[in-house]
């Protein structure tokens, strides 16, 4: 009847069921390529929250100094008269007999939805801006195509999840070899969330333990998915080579290491703490001192990567070493020294 399924509520049902996690990845897919939408309550917004509270005017300036390719679609959306009060309930009776200027009309006044959510996972997610918009400005066509009034209720909270959820699905999607199932993307989310909140408390970049326990998220799915958002790059892989201890010990300042010691307890240390780290911050590291392959990339090389500047590269680099020699983390290297 509300038009939308709670994610929880879903893995709960599976879960008493007995259906294994490969099982419940097959669901959730399926699920998606039926058209359900998983949301949470801080989801949904209505029409009237929309144009009254919601500054458009100030995201359009933040895209356009982001991405300036988009002024010609923000110069369209600044012209499209806002949706006015309940006006999508005549339009979708009118698109519903063939009327297509109704459809243009219903998509139009919905893009601006489509540009502040792409932003937002610009900013929160690190998502290429234009990818998002593009595929925001796609499903929102397909949504506004299969929305029923008579199960979906409110017009622009039906739209608002379709966008968020299939934005949420390019995100996950985006430069994985391994694909995350959206369902745990979210907990991905949810865990980077918690990382962050923890380290700007006491400024100390939080365990596994804790992220998982503000999280709510069992300690073992925790690990599971720090190491998964390390993918393809394996510290494991590439300690088990040998030579690799000079390299290891440029990168967090370790001025020698027994050549006799045990790479493996090593690569169990050296992991735990890089997944510590923003996702981000633990990719500069490994591809700056080639720790992935062996090979040692440049400033310049790695921005290319990363699509950023080589100072902003320099940044995340000095900032990543700073936190992996805090006292609190060396120490757990010191037996290795």
């Amino acid at each position: 009847e509300q038009g939308f399924l709670s994610e929880e509520e879903a893995l709960s049902v599976m879960s008493d069921a007995g259906v294994s996690l490969v099982g419940i990845n097959r669901v959730m897919d399926r699920l998606l390529e039926l058209g359900v939408i998983f949301a949470d309550d801080a989801a949904a917004e209505d029409d009237d929250s929309d144009y009254a509270q919601i500054d458009y005017e100030e995201i359009y300036v933040e895209i356009l100094a982001t991405s300036s390719g988009q002024k010609r679609l923000i110069d369209y959306i600044r012209n499209v008269r806002p949706p006015q009060n309940r006006e999508w309930r005549p339009l979708i009776t009118q698109m519903n007999s063939g009327n297509q200027y109704a459809f243009s009309r219903l998509f139009d006044m919905y893009l601006r939805v489509v540009v502040r959510i792409a932003l937002r996972f610009h900013k929160d997610e690190d998502f290429e801006l234009d990818d998002a918009i593009q595929e925001g400005s796609m499903v929102l066509m397909r949504a506004i195509r299969q929305y029923d009034a008579s199960k979906h209720g409110n017009l622009g909270s039906y739209l608002s999840l379709w966008i968020l959820q299939y934005i949420s699905k390019a995100a996950a999607d985006k430069g994985r070899t391994i694909r995350l199932p959206v369902h745990v993307y979210e907990i991905v989310k949810r865990l980077k969330a918690s990382r962050k909140k923890l380290y700007s408390q006491v400024g100390v970049i939080p365990s596994c333990d804790e992220v998982a326990e503000d999280a709510k998220v069992p300690v073992i799915t925790a690990i599971k998915l720090f190491e998964a958002m390390l993918e393809p790059l394996s510290i494991e892989d590439l300690l088990a080579t040998k030579g690799n201890e000079a390299l290891i010990s440029n990168c967090f300042s370790i001025r020698s290491v027994d050549e006799e010691l045990d790479n493996a307890a090593l690569a169990q240390k050296l992991q735990t703490l890089l997944l510590a780290l923003p996702e981000r911050e633990s990719q500069v590291l490994l591809l700056r001192y080639g720790l992935h392959d062996g090979t040692e990339r440049t400033l310049e090389e790695i921005g290319a990567i990363f699509n950023v500047t080589r100072e902003r590269i320099r940044q995340i680099e000095s900032k990543a070493l700073r936190k992996l020699r805090h006292p609190t983390r060396a120490i757990k290297l010191k037996e290795f020294i």
